[in-house]
């Protein structure tokens, strides 16, 4: 297994993105905006990892990026693939369901990574055992990550390669981490876990109620009450640690995409207060069109550390610039290993919402907080 070192100088500031044609991905990596890229999403069919066209394509277009800077001695960035994703996990549970399709599935994996010269692979299954009956999915998922590094470690050894990294994309809510991981085990074989600290609040008929897609910190009124306690990112990043996850392995996820709520009642446009639907999920270039139109109110919640914004009976939970800064800040005074964004597609990469040169608004304020504090 790699070594994380505990040293500030090895902040890690990973991003996802997907394919897209006007997506500025060139300045991500010139500008050492991440220090690891993850593409997403493969899927898995019949056991193996498949690699789309569009995906493959987008791989190889950064890997080019990535080698012509390289040749400068300006970049390092480590580029990575993940599988699964939100609306992609079908295919895991009949892959880990045997020691055989395990097998499968990690020389898949080992091929992938040779065929498009990636630095690692990131499973994104959401999420093992969760909302189905199959509850030996909680501890297949632990096993399909120790055949993983098995392959990989073999391959590292009798090539004398650099190692190959390995990290999963796993849950931030108490429910879901109790019912889908065997933490203390999958632990054991990966790098570093990139911890979804968002869609914390979701709209349900039997939940319908707005809050904060990624507060930082929980209310004090609501912080003894059992689950909204637990609803925020500083409880779920130690969570992870008391259950024997190191915090230098413990990277912190920020969301650059907002959602936005109909309020029931409009004249209490406060968290927690009642919705009657939730809308859809915004790219920060469309929170900024929502905050520059007249008539909108944008507040800061002091206590959860992030802003929301509210417009006749719409209401708007965000990300902005100074809530992800204020976020690195406690990431680095704490001890966790970096920031996780997703992703960079969300993120205001034509630059429409400041007045610089700077594309990727809220990936670039993780940058510059994290430089100068550990500069």
């Amino acid at each position: 297994m790699v070594t994380l070192h505990k040293s500030l100088g090895d902040f890690k500031r990973v991003c996802y993105v997907r394919p897209e044609p006007e997506l500025p991905v060139h300045r991500a990596i010139s500008d050492k905006l991440c220090t690891h890229l993850i593409i997403g999403f493969a899927i898995i069919e019949n056991n193996v990892i498949r690699v789309d066209t569009k995906t493959g394509s987008f791989i190889s277009y950064c890997k080019a990026l990535l080698n012509v800077t390289k040749t400068t001695g300006a970049n390092d960035v480590q580029l990575m693939l993940s599988i699964g994703g939100g609306n992609n996990d079908q295919g895991f549970h009949p892959m880990s369901s045997t020691p055989t399709n395990r097998r499968q599935f990690a020389i898949s994996a080992l091929e992938i990574m040779l065929k498009y010269g990636l630095h690692g692979l990131d499973l994104d299954w959401e999420f093992p055992a969760w909302g189905n009956t199959y509850y030996e999915d909680k501890q297949n998922f632990y096993l399909v990550l120790k055949e993983l590094r098995e392959i990989f470690t073999t391959f590292t050894v009798q090539t004398s390669r650099p190692p190959l990294v390995i990290t999963v994309a796993l849950a931030a809510q108490y429910t879901i981490i109790e019912r889908s991981y065997n933490v203390p085990e999958l632990i054991k074989y990966v790098d570093f876990i990139n911890l979804m600290a968002y869609d914390y609040y979701v709209y349900h008929w039997y939940w319908p109620f707005i809050d904060h897609n990624s507060p930082l910190f929980g209310r004090r009124r609501t912080q003894h009450l059992f689950i909204f306690g637990t609803l925020n990112t500083d409880w779920s990043a130690n969570y992870y640690n008391r259950l024997g996850v190191p915090k230098d392995r413990i990277i912190i996820g920020i969301p650059t995409y907002g959602r936005s709520y109909q309020l029931m009642f409009p004249w209490y446009p406060r968290p927690g207060s009642l919705a009657l639907a939730s809308n859809q999920d915004m790219s920060f270039t469309e929170v900024c069109r929502f905050l520059k139109t007249p008539g909108t109110t944008v507040e800061w919640d002091q206590e959860s550390g992030v802003p929301y914004a509210y417009r006749d009976n719409q209401w708007l939970t965000f990300e902005s610039r100074e809530s992800a800064a204020q976020k690195v800040e406690w990431i680095i005074r704490n001890g966790f290993g970096g920031s996780m964004t997703f992703s960079l597609n969300a993120d205001d990469y034509r630059n429409e919402c400041y007045d610089n040169s700077q594309p990727f608004a809220i990936q670039s304020a993780i940058k510059e907080i994290s430089l100068k504090m550990l500069s």
